[in-house]
């Protein structure tokens, strides 16, 4: 379920102005794997799997993050026998599994970056900058 209107805008500015540039970099980290590993490799026979991925920004009680989803209701079908740079001709891969797999590993690498720069935001807040 998402939030639309106005509620929505300040939420985020809340969430914004409590994560600081944490929630930033985890946004802009997102849709760069996006455009540079699941757009130009995602198999396009008709476009419409292609078109419905998109990066989600998600706030629970204890967490704050991104995913990666692709609302098209089949894209867990799709199969392709290339990913990334590789080509296996006789091994067609599940193409969603492959970009989910590799968009954990990213989010995981990112983890203590994003760490450091949330730490440095609240050390600045407390501060009172």
């Amino acid at each position: 379920m998402g939030i639309k209107g106005a509620t929505a805008a300040e939420l985020r500015k809340q969430v914004e102005d409590m994560l600081g540039p944490a929630l930033a970099l985890l946004e802009r980290e997102a849709h760069a794997f996006k455009a540079e590993k699941i757009d130009p490799v995602w198999p396009n026979a008709t476009g419409r799997s292609a078109k419905a991925w998109h990066v989600a920004t998600f706030v629970e009680p204890n967490r704050v993050g991104v995913s990666l989803a692709n609302t098209s209701g089949y894209a867990q079908y799709v199969r392709s026998a290339r990913f990334g740079r590789q080509l296996r001709p006789h091994s067609y891969r599940n193409a969603f599994g492959e970009a989910r797999k590799a968009f954990t590993r990213m989010t995981r690498d990112l983890r203590p970056v994003v760490r450091d720069e949330l730490a440095k935001h609240l050390e600045g807040l407390a501060r009172g900058r």
